[in-house]
């Protein structure tokens, strides 16, 4: 049940093809991705896409569930995600988001991957394929 606090969170606009806002599970620090041009997307997509079993209308889902598991982390955040708002001071899904209602514009940090990209291959196609499993 949702608690009923108002809460500002960032949008992007609808012109925004390949770009992201994560969350952390929490829903109190947010985090911007764009995965056109990124070697991390496309390593995690050439993974997704070589497992078969993998249905191709579920594919771009999972590589951005991927992507938020294996960015780097800050403090006790235990991965990102960018399923759902979620309400900064009771954790449950928002369900309403009034997008006339912009209130202003503010920066948020990048979505990094430095531990991911300081592994191997080999290391980071098996921690992709745990991810995925």
């Amino acid at each position: 049940m949702l608690c009923g606090h108002q809460f500002e969170t960032p949008l992007l606009s609808d012109f925004s093809y390949g770009e992201f806002i994560y969350s952390t599970q929490d829903g109190q620090i947010y985090k911007y991705f764009s995965g056109l041009q990124n070697k991390t997307w496309d390593f995690v997509s050439s993974i997704v896409n070589d497992d078969k079993k993998l249905k191709t209308k579920d594919q771009g889902q999972i590589i951005q569930n991927a992507m938020g598991r294996i960015a780097d982390k800050d403090g006790t955040t235990k991965f990102y995600q960018n399923e759902k708002v979620l309400c900064p001071t009771c954790g449950a899904s928002s369900r309403i988001q009034d997008r006339d209602n912009v209130i202003g514009i503010i920066e948020i940090g990048t979505l990094t991957f430095d531990r991911f990209e300081r592994q191997t291959s080999d290391e980071k196609r098996k921690e992709i394929e745990v991810i995925i499993k």
